[in-house]
């Protein structure tokens, strides 16, 4: 950059040329110096303006700056004019400074000064930090406070405390981050039944700002304090035996739980506690009905183990034992898995358990036994005849016996077909599948005029059997496992399904009824959603379906 001397002599040199070839008089510009503004610490904007241009254009112009006021080495910072005024901004000034500047124009015509204008930086301010008294203090560690009450002129950088064991000697610093507001650092690996001396500290661009220095004393070494507390959850064989954590002592507690037994001066076994609070328990198991014992809570730190007082609790007496009935599964023409569940033994050995069942809910005579002990059991009951059966599960222990409810499943089977009962006013049986189908939905065979060879009392449906069917059941024409046909439902609301029998999507099936003319009665199911009717019109050597019947059950 050029000082001002520079300037005024090349000023001089060009008026000099130029003051024998102009005709006219050359006028220099007028220029002000106005007040700067964005002042901070550290910069400054300056700011000129041109009054009046003068003769000749302005070819350059800017400001002379210095720290003192005759500005005896100014220097010097050049600016673009923009219309009439001009800006330059200065930076990397010394905070809290006063600096002096004035604004300057040239034009081949000659220099032009404003006057002298002043302006200073803004001083720089620590931030303003308190030591605030200490928190958890205990053998070997403490919580050290502090609070930045202002930020200063600038932003905390960084904040802590400085410590130790001397007042004149805080030679330990423990860092707590930055910005303003509370803070705090917890110590640890101190000395018990130690003073020791600490104050906070803050630091920003300004510097660094202590507060006061306060002081602790670390606690002597101590065990915890226990307080054993009454057992819950008591039953025949266990209990859960509880304690609490009055103190911690000088330092954290590592272990804690029971020791008990069935003297009170004789406490030999030992059960630790996996619960980390200051209220912990443990359940027992294993114990004797009908016994009193006895138990304390501990707890153990460095410094040593703690006891609470010796407190007793009493098993309860034996009971029966508790027994579910679970659902029979497994329900076929030959059987069915009668389940159950022993869920308690009552606080003695179950002896004996199993099943009574029969075919009267009032007189379970028949009886199967399913082994010792508790849980689930199961019994593979085989059957000859169907029909509806009841049952319930037992268990029997020193107490006595205990039954669970009493159950019920259907054997839907006889001689090996599964029927349903659809509640008709005959009481008659239907069979769920067509004679040589493996399923309701299969159409099984199809046969010239014949009789049922399933045995065991079943036989083809007669005309009257038909009509009932159709005149006691609501049905609709439907398709169930892509197989066409009609779902008739009976007043109790059960049902069956007949399929469809030939590719016209229509069904026919045989009666074991004769007409008047000779022909055989069917069943006809339209294709379509018509009206199932019977027809009278078919040959014995045409081929149909058969459903078959059963009577009643007794």
């Amino acid at each position: 950059m050029k000082n001002k001397f520079y300037i005024f002599a090349v000023a001089m040199v060009m008026a000099a040329v130029f003051s024998g070839c102009k005709k006219d008089e050359p006028v220099a510009p007028t220029v002000v110096t106005k007040s700067a503004s964005a002042v901070t610490k550290i910069s400054a904007t300056l700011k000129g303006e041109i009054t009046n241009e003068g003769s000749d254009p302005i070819t350059n112009c800017g400001f002379y700056y210095d720290s003192v006021p005759n500005m005896s080495y100014p220097m010097v910072i050049e600016s673009k004019l923009n219309g009439t005024t001009f800006t330059a901004s200065l930076t990397e000034l010394n905070p809290g400074t006063t600096y002096y500047y004035r604004a300057y124009a040239i034009s081949n015509a000659g220099t032009a000064e404003g006057e002298i204008v002043r302006f200073a930086t803004v001083s720089a301010v620590a931030p303003t930090v308190l030591t605030v008294s200490v928190s958890d203090i205990n053998a070997t560690g403490a919580t050290l406070n502090g609070n930045i009450t202002a930020e200063g002129s600038d932003p905390v950088t960084e904040r802590g405390f400085i410590y130790g064991t001397s007042e004149t000697n805080l030679s330990q610093r423990a860092e707590c981050g930055t910005g303003t507001g509370t803070f705090n650092k917890a110590l640890t690996g101190l000395s018990a039944s130690t003073t020791y001396y600490f104050k906070a500290y803050a630091t920003s661009d300004a510097g660094t700002s202590y507060g006061e220095i306060e002081s602790f004393t670390t606690q002597s070494p101590a065990a915890p304090t226990i307080q054993t507390m009454s057992a819950s959850n008591i039953t025949q064989t266990g209990a859960t035996i509880n304690g609490k954590i009055v103190s911690t002592g000088t330092s954290g507690v590592t272990v804690r739980g029971f020791v008990y037994g069935t003297s009170a001066t004789n406490l030999s076994q030992n059960v630790e506690s996996t619960v980390t609070t200051d209220n912990f328990n443990k359940a027992i198991s294993g114990l004797a009905p009908s016994t009193t014992y006895y138990y304390k809570a501990y707890a153990v730190n460095s410094v040593g183990t703690s006891y609470g007082e010796v407190t007793s609790f009493t098993t309860l007496a034996p009971t029966a034992p508790t027994v579910v009935t679970g659902v029979a599964t497994n329900i076929t023409s030959q059987g069915a898995t009668l389940n159950g569940n022993v869920t308690s033994d009552g606080g003695a050995n179950v002896t004996a358990r199993g099943f009574v069942y029969g075919t009267n809910q009032n007189n379970l005579t028949q009886n199967v036994s399913c082994g010792t002990g508790t849980g689930s059991m199961n019994y593979n009951l085989t059957l000859s005849v169907g029909g509806t059966y009841y049952y319930k599960a037992y268990a029997t222990n020193s107490i006595g016996t205990t039954y669970g409810e009493v159950k019920t499943f259907d054997m839907t089977y006889i001689n090996g077909h599964e029927y349903v009962d659809l509640g008709l006013p005959s009481g008659k049986l239907w069979a769920t599948c067509n004679v040589g189908a493996s399923s309701p939905t299969d159409v099984g065979g199809t046969y010239h005029y014949t009789t049922v060879t399933w045995g065991g009392g079943w036989t083809m449906p007669t005309r009257a059997d038909f009509q009932e069917l159709i005149g006691t059941c609501s049905y609709v024409r439907t398709t169930e496992s892509g197989q066409l046909g009609y779902r008739f439902t009976g007043p109790n609301g059960r049902s069956i399904f007949m399929p469809c029998t030939n590719s016209y999507s229509n069904g026919y099936y045989w009666s074991s009824t004769t007409s008047s003319s000779g022909y055989y009665y069917y069943l006809y199911l339209p294709y379509g959603s018509g009206t199932v009717n019977i027809n009278d019109d078919d040959y014995q050597n045409n081929n149909n379906c058969i459903r078959p019947i059963h009577p009643a059950q007794n």
